[in-house]
């Protein structure tokens, strides 16, 4: 009997009906499970209105990068050339776009745990002139949906983004 159930489990395993978690899955699931993501909506402000807005199940990581954001110019991530400085509801960023020398600073107001807003301006510091600027509004959901993993979002109609 024992000789059945070894021959009938690795059948079942060469099947694919087993499979064992990787070490980063195991990782992932156990720091959820202590520290459980949270849903937010995030919305692009243009002239204090709502002009674009996602959902984001974002860890207590992920969320930390809220007050800290990098553009894109020119379809390319501005490239860091130092680390961030960190200011009472501000952060400095100094990067290169573009062959030039950048300076993003972040600008965060209200309640981080619920309410808050960042505004990003990203300024050239071989002339001076602002090169982009932005506000996002974040407010805390609740709870992510059930199934949904930190990195999951939905897009700008509803559906469902699974993180790659």
């Amino acid at each position: 009997m024992s000789r059945l159930w070894v021959l009938a489990s690795c059948a079942f395993a060469l099947l694919g009906g087993c499979r064992q978690e990787t070490a980063i899955e195991r990782l992932s699931r156990d720091a959820d499970a202590q520290n459980p993501p949270r849903l937010w909506s995030v919305a692009v402000m243009k002239n204090g209105e709502e002009a674009a807005k996602v959902t984001l199940c974002a860890s207590a990581e992920m969320k930390e990068g809220f007050e800290r954001m990098v553009p894109m110019h020119e379809g390319k991530a501005c490239a860091l050339n130092d680390q961030p400085e960190f200011l009472p509801n501000r952060v400095k960023i100094r990067c290169i776009a573009d062959n030039r020398p950048m300076l993003v600073e972040n600008f965060t107001a209200g309640d981080r745990d619920k309410d808050f807003s960042v505004y990003m301006r990203m300024r050239s510091l071989d002339g001076g002139e602002i090169v982009r600027e932005q506000t996002r509004r974040y407010r805390l959901i609740g709870d992510c949906p059930e199934g949904w993993r930190a990195g999951w979002s939905s897009d700008r109609k509803g559906r469902v983004v699974p993180a790659s």
